[in-house]
Formats: C-alpha cells, structure tokens, sequence
C-alpha cells in the first residue's frame, strides 16, 4: 500500500510507516474510490433527467448503479491488468476537460446565457471557512497524481513511467515484479549504466561531484551512503515528474475551472455539467451533454477502479494465499468476496453523504495536504539532515509548520461543511 517500500522503513521506521503514513494513503486512496462513486452517480443521473426530466429515480439508486459497474471491475486480478484501462482513461480525460471547457465558452457566449454574479455567498464567517475548506479542494486536485504504489510495484527504469503516470493525473501503466518478490533499486553494472556513464569510469563527473560533497558534509560510510543515493536517484525524476504533471493539471483542471466560474459564475456547481441544464433545458446539444458524461462515467470507473489497489493489496495480503496460483479457487473465492465487500461499503458511504466537493475536501485535508506538503520536506530533513542553520532546513521547517496549520484548519472547515450540508439534507439525499 505504501507509496514507497523501500524508503518508508529507512527514513520513519516501521511503526511509523505503518500507523501513519499508511493508514493516511489508505484514506486518500479509499476516499477518491468513495468521491468516484458518488459523481460516476451523478452524472448516469444527469443523463436520465435529460432524457426524462420527470423521471422519479433517485441519486442513490444512480450511486448503486455505478458501483454495480465498479462491482465487476474491481475482480480485475492485478495492478498490471489494468494498464489497458488506464490508458482509455487517459484520452478520456483529456477528452473531457477539452469538451467541457468549450461547452463553457459557448454558453458563456451564447444570449441565451444564464445571469452571471461573481460576489461571494454568506458571511464573514461563512467565507473564511470556505476559504479553507477550498485549499482542501485545491489540494485534492493537485495531489491526485499520487499513484498508489508507483514505486513498489514500477519496474526499472522508472523515470520515463513515473512520467507518464504523474502526467495522465489518474492512470499509471505500470509492470509488477514476478510473483513472491519485492522490487528493489538496480545496482550498477554494466547492463544498466549509461553509455556516458562507462566512459568516464562508470559514474558522470556529475554523480561524481555529488557524492563527494555529500560524504564531505555528512561523513556518509558504506551502506549509509549507498541507502541515500538510492533515495536522491528517486527523488530527482521525481521531482520533475511532478512539476510536468502540475503543468498538465493545470492545462486540464484550471482550463474547465476557469472557463466554468466565466461562464456561470458562483453558480457553478460542484460537478459543472449540471450547470449545462437550465430549468431542464440544456444550454448546448443533448447530444454533446450526452458525450462528456459518457466520457465522465467510463473514466471515473477506471479511476476509481486504480485506487482500490491498495485495499485489495491489504485485504488479499489477509485472505489470500501465495503459494496458490492467481487464478485458483484458494485465492479467486476470497478475493471476490473481499473486494465485492470494499466496494458496497464505499457505494454505501457515497449514497449516503451525495457531497462530492465535501468528500473532496476531507480527502485533501487528511489526507493530500500530509502527504503532499509536510511529509516530503520532513522526510527531505530526516535524510540528508541539512544543517539548521542552512536555507534549504528552514524552507522545509516552515512549509511543514505552514502547511500543518493549514491542514488543521482545512480539516475543520471540511467537517463542518458536510455538518451543514447534514442538517440540510438528511442521509441518501436526492441533491
């Protein structure tokens, strides 16, 4: 479950990494399984309502709909089973941020346009938690390019596929090891260092000058040395896989965020295609409304389908038996059984509390927002233990008490959005 095996352990010790680090990616992982649900509901609603607009159907019965959908999904075997799915889910995202962006900027257009109002809802108090429970939001947008177990399970060379994950935002084509064993980082050897490499006695002037001046000012030996290249070799294509996969986000989510609050102003909803319906009439062809929420629910079911890994991981590495084949019946029975199990409860919560930005909220306060912005810069410090006194120490300090007070507000904001919207409408609400 863990995003990285191998550096989890070396840099908080297990007890860390299994009480809190993991149980936080579970959350993260499992909450985006229970937001997907919920809005793959809502949009096979929308859909039903542009071809009844008097149909009496209700969200949850749309909810249990599309987690019957995920139902079959999920008893897809492995991680590696899904790189088909993910790449369909890729150009359908793509697909869908390019069509909704237009469909804004032709109903912001159009004279039948709906009136516009950019002032901000509420009271002081009102929009000071909204300001907060909004950087939850951003941080859930931004953060979904974690990819659960991209370098537990992610065969070298990793660079070129963390790319490719980290840009497509929600899929990841990734090759697992062979069954029973754990992928570990390749040493150097002839096979595996880079022609540039060999000619200058196996390592770049680079790597060379590196590694000098990191024994120099941590007096690294042996194993101790050798555990911090492998987590600086991660770190480095890391780091600019993730500031690739920010740009694309921000093609894609600011391009649809952007051209919807032009459009509708504070209007908008949290799933914008219920804005191209006004009074029941749509603001642009049925048949494009049609296409995108097509587009929508195929992609949120092979979505939500890639962060169920990680409680399939944990509920299989309970019930299931490795010296029994995938395929068998020792391992076939539980695991149906178990993911069936996973998937109903997450369709439960999603119909019972139909508030997509909330769950969005929770999600990035207790989840995106440690993983992404504290646990990095501390971890950072806990390896290569920068001296207090160096700039670098206190960046990473004050983004990690920054963001831990942000955090703490966010959470408080999240919970008390979905306490409002529980007063206003009661369990397995119709919204």
């Amino acid at each position: 479950m863990p995003i990285c095996h191998c550096s989890k352990s070396n840099l908080t010790g297990p007890r860390w990494g299994r009480y809190f680090v993991g149980p936080i990616q579970f959350l993260v992982c499992y909450g985006i399984v229970v937001a997907c649900t919920l809005l793959g509901g809502q949009c096979m609603k929308a859909v039903y309502l542009l071809t009844n607009p008097n149909g009496t159907m209700k969200l949850f019965e749309f909810v249990i709909i599309f987690g019957c959908l995920m139902l079959l999904l999920a008893q897809i075997p492995s991680f590696h089973s899904l790189r088909h799915i993910n790449l369909v889910s890729v150009l359908l995202c793509l697909a869908y941020s390019a069509c909704t962006t237009a469909a804004c900027i032709y109903i912001g257009s159009s004279p039948k346009r709906p009136h516009k109002n950019y002032s901000l809802n509420g009271n002081s108090q009102s929009r000071v938690f909204g300001v907060f429970n909004a950087n939850a939001i951003i941080a859930t947008t931004f953060g979904n390019g974690i990819i659960p177990e991209i370098q537990a399970t992610i065969a070298p060379p990793v660079k070129g596929k963390m790319f490719k994950g980290l840009c497509v935002c929600y899929a990841v084509a990734v090759a697992k090891p062979r069954e029973g064993e754990e992928w570990q980082p390749p040493l150097p050897s002839p096979e595996n260092t880079a022609p540039a490499q060999r000619r200058t006695g196996g390592e770049s002037p680079e790597k060379r000058g590196l590694e000098a001046g990191l024994r120099r000012r941590e007096g690294f030996q042996g194993n101790r040395f050798d555990e911090h290249c492998t987590l600086l070799n991660f770190a480095l294509p890391l780091g600019k896989s993730w500031l690739r996969h920010c740009a694309v986000v921000t093609m894609t989510f600011f391009s649809v965020a952007i051209s919807s609050y032009w459009a509708f102003g504070n209007q908008s909803e949290g799933l914008i295609l219920s804005n191209f319906l006004d009074d029941g009439k749509p603001l642009v062809p049925k048949w494009f409304i049609f296409m995108i929420n097509l587009f929508t629910i195929l992609q949120l079911s092979a979505v939500g389908v890639v962060y169920l890994q990680p409680t399939n991981e944990v509920l299989e590495r309970a019930f299931a038996d490795p010296t029994s084949k995938e395929l068998s019946a020792r391992n076939v029975i539980p695991r149906a059984v178990s993911r069936s199990m996973s998937v109903i409860f997450a369709t439960i919560i999603a119909a019972m509390l139909p508030f997509f930005g909330d769950i969005n909220a929770v999600v990035g306060a207790f989840g995106f927002m440690p993983l992404d912005f504290i646990l990095p810069v501390v971890f950072y410090n806990l390896t290569f233990k920068p001296s207090k006194r160096r700039p670098i120490f206190v960046l990473n300090t004050t983004i990690a008490v920054v963001f831990s007070i942000l955090g703490v507000l966010a959470a408080i904001a999240a919970v008390r959005q979905i306490s409002l919207d529980a007063k206003t409408y009661r369990l397995f609400a119709n919204v």
